[in-house]
């Protein structure tokens, strides 16, 4: 089955999200906020397949998200506009090769990281 952003309301909110640029300075995201953007980064990563079985808070989230999504926060800001399949085509295999990429240098400034609220992708490559 092929998934579409459009389907899931929770996918098109963090794609309006994303789009919504320029962000403040200091963009900070409520509780319910950074819920929905971390359900809408499991169904992107297909880390969840169907909405009925995402997390209900945002501590389950935040590690399913963790333990089952490798990604690189570069590869997944250069490639979400092309669609889920090109998504998850970027996903690492294991935590340990995210890692590496990190040292290799690839990577996004932490504000960046924040003010986006991609904060669930970070990782300590050290």
């Amino acid at each position: 089955m092929k998934l579409r952003l459009t389907r899931f309301p929770f996918a098109s909110f963090h794609h309006s999200y994303l789009a919504s640029a320029p962000y403040p300075k200091r963009h900070v995201l409520d509780h319910d906020t950074r819920l929905a953007v971390a359900q809408a980064l499991l169904i992107e990563t297909g880390a969840v397949k169907h909405p009925s079985a995402l997390p209900s808070t945002n501590t389950q989230a935040k590690s399913l998200l963790k333990s089952a999504v490798h990604i690189n926060i570069l590869d997944y800001r250069r490639v979400r506009e092309q669609g889920l399949n090109a998504i998850q085509r970027v996903l690492f295999k294991s935590r340990t090769a995210l890692m590496k990429d990190v040292r290799d240098g690839r990577r996004v400034r932490l504000d960046e990281v924040k003010r986006l609220g991609l904060n669930h992708f970070l990782v300590d490559a050290y």
